[in-house]
């Protein structure tokens, strides 16, 4: 069996609080979903309020900051099949 879950990168802007909105989708879908409900964040852990980690399985830092000089946080997305725990 493979081993299935959900991972997202999270990473706030001045304006956006972008790890809020990933632990309402990490509640959305531990409520949802049945089949794959594993889920795991790349976030600046330093910055993650303890409320928020305890919805996620696991909680793995950014290695290097693709982005840190950018307020568009999308540069951190091409590593993210060397993050990912899961095989699916």
């Amino acid at each position: 069996m493979m081993n299935k879950g959900y991972i997202c990168v999270v990473q706030n802007t001045k304006t956006t609080n972008y790890l809020k909105l990933a632990y309402a989708l990490a509640l959305s879908i531990k409520n949802t979903q049945s089949d794959v409900n594993r889920l795991s964040i790349v976030t600046d852990i330093k910055r993650m309020p303890k409320k928020y980690r305890a919805v996620f399985d696991q909680v793995i830092p950014i290695k290097t900051d693709r982005a840190k000089d950018s307020e568009w946080k999308l540069h951190n997305i091409v590593d993210l099949y060397d993050y990912t725990p899961y095989d699916e």
